[in-house]
């Protein structure tokens, strides 16, 4: 088949599975049955990850097609060192030279690149002709077991307990024996509290890493928080799906003496006035308890309610408290969020997006959304606790 054919194919959402199956019927069944290497040029400007998973792609083709080498037509020195950091035996480097002729594959990655489901898709595809599902997945351990993920933006309580349920979750039901991640201290304070035997937290990683805040970006918005992180995994490492929700355990967890105060959080990472002008509103509901209620905040919490009892601290001095209380109060957080993993009763408030914050928090049986707009509409309405 010609090669501009293919990458016109290739070029064209519409026509990507048709691609796919030019793609995988010329290298891996081969038109002329040839067995001499095959040479495939890749964009330099790759990102890492998507680098490794095109090796990785060309890799798993050729152990399918029995062919002794894909050799990659690339200056780019991270190839060589990914060939070698996960012994990819098929596949070997040449640098360009003007008489080489190499089979463009960028255009036909980009495309796939650019479904999220592409892993799969592209397993499923070569799946259905060899039926070899699980040597796809055995490349993608590989690459779970010796990179350390790093997270440098989405640090923050709630993408974090997000990010390791998915991972705690993806790697039981996988057998992944152990996934380092590094980031924020935070994922150490709440790996030192909740119960992740599967998740090392690497303070200063020497080895070679993966920046995975995109990764987290793609889950789906449609899922409980506690599950949507691990869905993002399984779409792009593939792997079993499990419906369980992996819902983390304090490590020693205490009998503690429940006692008559609400904590309240309304302080958003996002900053948003208007849910922080309206916190007043929501304590209003309120007014008629005889239940103290109290903020809490992390160390850095600004005092936004103003003159108002305040209690502030580390995670696990949130923990405590939030465990001690009768109820909770407050906005879609990472303090809610540690609320519902705690089975501590209570309300979130919402009223910009009630369907995704809704399906955030399915995964706690405690904690009730509240669409703020119907309340709007109930003058005087009051919440009992």
């Amino acid at each position: 088949m010609a090669t501009s054919k293919l990458l016109k194919q290739a070029s064209t959402n519409d026509l990507l599975p048709n691609g796919l199956d030019d793609f995988i019927s010329t290298t891996i069944h081969g038109e002329d049955n040839r067995s001499e290497p095959i040479l495939f040029s890749i964009d330099v400007k790759r990102s890492e990850l998507d680098l490794l998973k095109s090796l990785q792609t060309l890799e798993y083709v050729a152990r399918l097609r029995r062919q002794k080498k894909f050799i990659i037509v690339s200056s780019d020195k991270r190839i060589a060192n990914l060939i070698e950091e996960f012994d990819f035996k098929h596949l070997d480097q040449r640098p360009p030279e003007p008489n080489i002729k190499a089979f463009p594959i960028d255009e036909i990655l980009n495309s796939i690149l650019m479904r999220k489901n592409y892993p799969r898709l592209f397993s499923e595809k070569i799946s259905s002709y060899f039926a070899s599902e699980n040597k796809f997945f055995d490349l993608n351990r590989m690459i779970l077991e010796k990179k350390v993920f790093i997270f440098k933006k989405h640090n923050r309580l709630g993408d974090i307990l997000s990010i390791l349920s998915g991972f705690q979750k993806y790697s039981q039901i996988n057998d992944i024996l152990l996934i380092k991640i590094s980031g924020d201290t935070i994922i150490k304070e709440i790996l030192e509290i909740f119960k992740f035997d599967r998740i090392e937290y690497v303070p200063n990683p020497q080895e070679l890493s993966i920046d995975f805040d995109y990764i987290f970006s793609l889950s789906p918005w449609t899922s409980s928080w506690l599950d949507r992180f691990y869905v993002s995994l399984t779409n792009l490492f593939g792997g079993r799906e499990v419906s369980r929700i992996y819902c983390p355990q304090l490590k020693f967890p205490e009998k503690v003496k429940k006692n008559p105060v609400v904590y309240c959080q309304f302080d958003t990472r996002s900053g948003n006035q208007n849910l922080i002008q309206n916190s007043k509103f929501f304590l209003d509901l309120f007014s008629h308890s005889d239940h103290k209620i109290i903020a809490l905040g992390g160390v850095d919490t600004k005092q936004y309610l103003g003159k108002f009892q305040y209690e502030l601290g580390n995670i696990s001095h949130i923990c405590s408290k939030l465990r001690t209380s009768k109820f909770f109060i407050g906005c879609d957080s990472g303090i809610a969020h540690l609320a519902g993993i705690l089975g501590i009763k209570g309300y979130v408030f919402n009223f910009t997006d009630f369907d995704s914050v809704n399906h955030f928090f399915s995964c706690y049986s405690s904690i009730e959304v509240v669409n703020v707009k119907m309340l709007e509409k109930l003058p005087g309405y009051k919440i009992s606790i």
